[in-house]
C-alpha cells in the first residue's frame, strides 16, 4: 500500500466512528447483562453465571475483528501482524468462554446458533487473519472482518425480539421485600409471566401472545380489589390458558387452600361422593346435583377453565380434585359462604337432600371409601403388580397397577415366575389390567413383551386382552398400545386420553406465595411414540355406573369373561 493511500485512509473519520459505536454497543450489552444477572444472583457470584461468559467471550472475539476491519487499510503489514499476534489470545479466550457457555447452558439456549459460530470464529479467525496479513491481502482481511460483522448483525436482528440480544432470556430478578399484599401478588404475577414465557418450550401454541398478555394486564389491574384466593384462582386460569396438560398451577401446592371432607368421582351417570371423613360417611354414594345454587354441570364447566388438559378424559381425571376446594368454588362464584357450603345431593332412592359442609382437614389414612368394593382389580392396593389364575379356566389375570419397579429387575423376575405358571398350567389366555395406572416408565414392560414373543401362540387372535380406563396414563398407555399394535390385544373398558408426547417437565416456584408451577420445558423428546392423537382403540366399551359401585361388581371384567366364553364356544364347534 502506498503512502498516499495510507494518508487517505487515515484522514477519513468514518471507520473510527463506526468502530467506537460498535464497541460501545458491545460494552453496553455486557454492562446490561451484568446488571441483570446481579439482580437475581448477587454481585459476588455474577461472574459465576455461565450466560455472562457468553457476553465477555463475544466482546473478546468481536472487538479485535472490528479493530482490524477499521485499520486494515491504515496499518502496514508488520503492525497488522503484530496486532493479530497479540489479539489472538483474547479471541481464543473468548472461544473458550463461549464453549463453556454451550456446555453449561445446553438446556437454556433460545438462540444457540450464534454460540458455535463465535467458537469457530474465535479459534480460526486469528490464524486466517494472520496469514492474510502476512501476504498483504488487505482486501481479503476486510472481507473476512466484514463477514464476521455481518453475522453479528444478523444474529442480533433475528434474536432481538425474543431475547433482547442475549443468548438466553435470564431469570426474572428476585422481588424486593414489601409489606403490601397487592405488591406481593403483583410481584408473583410478574415473576410467573416472565419465567413461564422464558422457560416453556412453546407457550403460545394455544393462545396468542396478545391475548395472553391482555389477560395478564387485566389481572394485574384487578389485584388490588381481589381477595388473595381469588387472585390465586385467576392465576391458575391464566396458566391453564397455555393449553398443554403438563403446564399447571395446581391447588395442592398452595398451603393456604382447604378442602371439604368429601372427594368426588365421575361415573357414567354423574358425579358421586366416593370418599369422606368418618363424620360425613353417610354421604358416600350420593350423587352431586348442585353446589350452592349452581348445577354440577355448570360448576364443572367453570372448574374446567382452571385445569390444563388436552382432552375430556384428562379433564374428568383431574376435575374432582378442584371441586372439593372452598376457595376455588368461592372464587368461581359457585359459593357465597365457604364456611357453610350447601351441597345438594341425591341418594340411591333419588331423594334430594341438602348438607352444609365446613372445611376440614382429613388425614390420608382417615378417608372412608365408597363402597367396600370387592372387585378383583382393586384388591392388593399396596402391590405394583400381581396375578391370579381364574379357577377352572385357562385364563390368567395380570394386574399392572403401577409402571415402576420396587427394586432393579424386580419386574423381570416377576414376569419369569408368572409365565412359568402360564406354561405349567397350560393357560391359553392372558388379561392385562391397566386401570388406574397413572404412568411412569414403560421400559420395564419390555420384559412382559419378551415373554409373549417367546410364546407364538399368544399372538393368535383372542389370546391377549387388555383393560384400560380414563386413569390409564403415560407409560401404562405406551405399554397398552404395544400389546394392541404388536400382538392384536383386544381392549375393554373406558377410552383413555391420547398418548401424550414424551416431554421434559420443569418446575418453578413463585417467590412470595411459594406455589409451584409445572411447565413443559422440552416437547417431543427422543423416544416419542407417535402423535399426540394416538390412543388405544376400545373394542368393547364399558363404563361403570353407580350401581356397579354399590354392588361391588366389575362390569368390565364381566363383559370380558362373557366375550371369552363366546370365543371358547365357537372354538369348540
Amino acid at each position: 500500500m502506498t503512502q498516499e493511500q495510507l494518508r487517505r485512509n487515515q484522514s477519513s473519520p468514518w471507520p473510527r466512528l463506526a468502530l467506537a459505536v460498535a464497541l460501545l454497543f458491545l460494552l453496553e450489552e455486557l454492562a446490561r447483562f451484568a446488571i441483570w444477572v446481579e439482580g437475581w444472583r448477587s454481585f459476588p457470584s455474577t461472574f459465576a453465571e455461565p450466560s455472562i461468559w457468553y457476553k465477555i467471550g463475544e466482546l473478546l472475539i468481536i472487538a479485535p475483528v472490528l479493530v482490524l476491519l477499521t485499520f486494515a487499510g491504515q496499518w502496514d503489514r508488520n503492525r497488522s501482524a503484530g496486532f493479530i499476534s497479540k489479539a489472538r489470545w483474547l479471541m481464543w479466550l473468548g472461544a473458550g468462554l463461549n464453549l463453556l457457555t454451550l456446555i453449561f447452558l445446553s438446556e437454556r439456549l433460545w438462540w444457540s446458533a450464534w454460540l458455535p459460530i463465535l467458537v469457530i470464529i474465535g479459534i480460526f479467525a486469528p490464524v486466517i487473519l494472520r496469514e492474510l496479513a502476512r501476504g498483504r491481502q488487505v482486501r481479503k482481511v476486510r472481507l473476512l472482518g466484514a463477514a464476521v460483522v455481518l453475522l453479528l448483525v444478523i444474529n442480533y436482528a433475528v434474536s432481538w425480539p425474543d431475547t433482547g440480544g442475549m443468548v438466553v432470556r435470564l431469570p426474572a430478578p428476585q422481588p424486593t421485600e414489601t409489606s403490601s399484599v397487592t405488591e406481593r401478588w403483583r410481584q408473583d404475577l410478574d415473576f410467573l409471566v416472565s419465567e413461564l414465557t422464558r422457560l416453556h418450550d412453546d407457550p403460545f401454541t394455544k393462545i396468542s401472545q396478545d391475548e395472553f398478555y391482555g389477560e395478564v394486564d387485566k389481572l394485574r389491574r384487578a389485584i388490588p380489589s381481589l381477595e388473595e384466593h381469588v387472585i390465586f384462582t385467576r392465576m391458575m386460569r391464566l396458566v391453564a390458558k397455555i393449553g398443554d396438560q403438563y403446564t399447571c398451577m395446581a391447588p395442592w401446592t398452595n398451603p393456604n387452600l382447604r378442602e371439604y371432607p368429601v372427594r368426588f368421582y365421575w361415573l357414567s351417570d354423574g358425579f358421586f361422593v366416593a370418599r369422606s371423613s368418618e363424620a360425613s360417611r353417610y354421604l358416600l354414594g350420593s350423587r352431586v346435583k348442585r353446589i350452592g345454587k349452581m348445577d354440577i354441570d355448570r360448576v364443572h364447566e367453570l372448574v374446567a377453565e382452571l385445569i390444563p388438559h388436552d382432552n375430556q378424559a384428562q379433564l374428568l381425571t383431574r376435575s374432582h380434585a378442584y371441586l372439593q376446594v372452598p376457595e376455588i368454588l368461592h372464587a368461581l362464584g359457585v359459593l357465597d359462604d365457604m364456611e357453610n357450603a350447601p351441597f345438594v345431593l341425591e341418594d340411591s332412592s333419588l331423594n334430594e337432600y341438602t348438607v352444609h359442609l365446613k372445611p376440614e382437614q382429613v388425614g390420608e389414612e382417615n378417608w372412608i371409601l365408597w363402597p367396600k368394593r370387592k372387585a378383583l382389580w382393586v384388591q392388593h392396593p399396596g402391590d405394583n403388580y400381581w396375578y391370579e389364575i381364574f379357577p377352572d379356566t385357562s385364563l390368567l389375570y395380570f394386574r399392572y397397577r403401577r409402571s415402576r419397579e420396587t427394586a432393579p429387575n424386580d419386574f423381570s423376575d416377576f414376569c419369569s415366575r408368572m409365565f412359568l405358571m402360564v406354561d405349567e398350567h397350560k393357560l391359553q389366555r392372558i388379561v392385562v389390567d391397566f386401570r388406574g395406572n397413572n404412568g411412569g416408565s414403560s421400559v420395564p414392560f419390555a420384559d412382559f413383551m419378551n415373554q409373549v414373543n417367546e410364546r407364538p401362540w399368544l399372538k393368535e387372535e383372542g389370546r391377549l386382552f387388555i383393560i384400560v380406563n380414563r386413569f390409564t396414563l403415560g407409560g401404562a398407555l405406551h405399554s397398552a398400545m404395544w400389546l394392541q399394535s404388536d400382538f392384536g390385544a383386544v381392549t375393554f373398558g373406558e377410552k383413555p386420553g391420547p398418548i401424550p408426547s414424551i416431554c421434559q417437565v420443569g418446575k418453578l416456584q413463585l417467590p412470595n406465595c411459594g406455589v409451584t408451577v409445572a411447565y413443559t420445558a422440552v416437547k417431543n423428546c427422543e423416544g416419542k411414540p407417535g402423535g399426540d392423537e394416538i390412543s388405544p382403540f376400545i373394542h368393547v366399551a364399558v363404563a361403570p355406573s353407580s350401581r356397579h359401585f354399590w354392588d361391588g361388581t366389575d362390569p368390565v371384567m364381566d363383559s370380558l369373561i362373557a366375550y371369552i366364553d363366546r370365543l371358547e364356544q365357537e372354538e369348540s364347534k
